[in-house]
């Protein structure tokens, strides 16, 4: 039982670790949007990541073995405007700019 417990806390600190790599490399990816156009550029990818790395901590913090109250709040808002600006992008007419 002890190897198991082990394994699913290795698990989920995979899991935590990958919802912090999508979180925080979504500004690569708007560095390099932006350094491409020579302008403020936030892409779709750059919500998308946003999104994707909210949930992903969202689960972790709210369901995971280190449930913590503060991680589910500061990722509830990100999650939430993420999802705003896709919702946006995907409406005909909206153009990045």
């Amino acid at each position: 039982m002890t190897a198991l417990r082990a394994a699913l806390s290795n698990g989920w600190l995979l899991f935590g670790f990958l919802g912090t790599v999508l979180f925080s490399t979504r500004w690569l990816v708007q560095l390099i949007a932006s350094h491409r156009a020579r302008k403020s550029v936030i892409t779709p990818m750059f919500w998308l990541m946003s999104l994707l790395g909210s949930l992903v901590l969202l689960t972790y913090f709210s369901i995971g073995p280190h449930r913590d109250a503060v991680g589910v709040v500061a990722n509830a808002f990100p999650l939430c405007v993420a999802l705003y600006n896709l919702m946006l992008v995907r409406k005909p007419g909206v153009t990045d700019r």
